[in-house]
């Protein structure tokens, strides 16, 4: 007999204490009721515990335990309040599953958005979208994965057990049996759904559909549901919870740098190339740091805007720039001469008053950096950008960066001394002023 189980969170206003508590009670047969209250800790979401969960960095994850920044009870203070562990959980970095179980951190604590999910809810729904690309995923997660309370409390009705039932019913979740078969890129289900008149605009409760749920798969199949779903009356591009549209999943999600995978969603003409998610980032501005020069040119070449900013004002040639995906920069920064569009819109301003400069200074590569070489008089009469004597808001000139960073190889160091070079040539030289918005704008105008 499954045991009977409560669970919930309570969040205390943070004027009066950091804190919120996830109680639990349970019964389980003749051992009678267990209650469990776990304090848990807020935390401000830009700590590094969560970037560091979401680059998979389990060296640092341990570094922050070991120095007492961090710990197995951190929720993010912002209205996600979600755990390290949901951040693993929602990137897959499978390699950091233990370390925070054995430090004590608990994957039923549920998040604070509309969906309200666990660790656990999450993994289960990579399980049942086909998510995962090699059972030694699975096998990471399999700690989690066996929690089956898990399922009963998601009460699935009968047809999502037979996927080909065809019905409009939704479990808890929001679930259609047609939204599952997109997920899994089971093409022949989906025609046998659609056949059936089943609604493919019906949403789970993330708002998202079965077409924003095909454009997240990595089999090429879903190329083929994503037509069938449009054909079949399926919106283009509808906005889920977190203002992302089908493209930008495909755009983000899809491994192979395939644009097929974009081409679904164009064939309607219905689609908003430059849509930003909560995070600002449009299709470039994910598939260019995700190292896709296919997938960035299609955008590109569509009439997408590369001057558009997301957060920190990285656009995606920077973005490229910053994870050294040379063939993005390349691409990106020609378009950018061609149509002799900024790097960056007069008026945005780079996260901690840095300019590009110190950001090639504290990431590029020797290759990065000679390829920022060749273009730059992409940057125009913005100077500032490339202004070597330029300080950040921690007083630091670029070069105070690149001396700052751990080894560096003598290629890298040549080449950053001859970019320094050419960008001081480059400042004393006098130049038009054509920096105006007005004049962006127009250079603008050929997209």
């Amino acid at each position: 007999m499954r045991e009977a189980r409560v669970e919930a969170t309570y969040r205390f206003p943070t004027w009066l204490f950091r804190r919120m508590f996830y109680p639990a009670a349970a019964i389980r047969g003749s051992a009678g009721p267990e209650v469990t209250l776990q304090p848990l800790r807020l935390v401000a979401p830009s700590a590094p515990i969560f970037l560091y969960a979401v680059q998979g960095n389990l060296a640092k994850i341990q570094d922050l335990f070991s120095w007492g920044l961090a710990s197995p009870y951190d929720v993010a203070s912002n209205s996600n309040g979600r755990t390290p562990l949901h951040y693993a959980a929602n990137y897959n970095r499978y390699s950091l599953t233990q370390f925070p179980l054995d430090k004590g951190a608990n994957p039923s604590v549920r998040d604070a958005d509309t969906s309200n999910t666990s660790t656990v809810s999450l993994l289960w729904n990579r399980v049942f979208g086909n998510l995962f690309n090699e059972q030694r995923e699975v096998d990471a997660w399999r700690c989690m994965l066996d929690d089956e309370d898990h399922l009963e409390t998601r009460a699935f009705p009968s047809l999502l057990k037979i996927i080909l039932e065809l019905s409009t019913s939704q479990d808890t979740d929001g679930y259609t049996a047609l939204i599952w078969a997109a997920a899994r890129g089971d093409d022949s289900a989906v025609s046998v759904l659609l056949d059936f008149a089943a609604n493919p605009n019906l949403a789970n409760k993330r708002q998202q559909t079965a077409l924003h749920m095909a454009a997240q798969g990595h089999n090429p199949r879903v190329i083929k549901i994503m037509r069938d779903l449009v054909r079949s009356g399926a919106e283009a591009d509808p906005f889920d919870f977190w203002r992302r549209t089908p493209l930008l999943y495909a755009a983000a999600e899809q491994d192979f740098d395939d644009p097929a995978f974009l081409e679904p969603v164009l064939e309607t003409h219905k689609v908003n190339l430059d849509v930003q998610d909560v995070r600002d980032r449009t299709p470039l501005g994910y598939a260019a740091p995700m190292g896709r020069p296919k997938t960035v040119r299609v955008p590109l070449d569509t009439g997408a805007d590369p001057t558009i900013a997301a957060n920190w004002s990285y656009t995606p040639a920077i973005d490229a720039l910053i994870a050294n995906h040379h063939e993005c920069l390349e691409v990106s920064l020609e378009f950018h001469r061609k149509g002799s569009l900024p790097l960056l819109m007069p008026g945005v301003d780079i996260i901690g008053g840095r300019n590009v400069l110190h950001l090639l200074a504290e990431h590029a590569d020797a290759a990065t950096v000679g390829l920022f070489q060749r273009y730059l008089d992409v940057v125009g009469s913005e100077l500032d950008l490339v202004d070597p004597k330029s300080k950040s808001e921690d007083d630091l000139r670029p070069d105070d960066c690149f001396m700052g960073r751990d080894e560096v190889d003598d290629k890298t160091t040549a080449a950053w001394n001859e970019l320094l070079r050419h960008a001081k040539e480059l400042i004393a030289s006098p130049s038009p002023d054509n920096s105006s918005v007005d004049e962006c704008e127009e250079a603008k105008g050929f997209l």
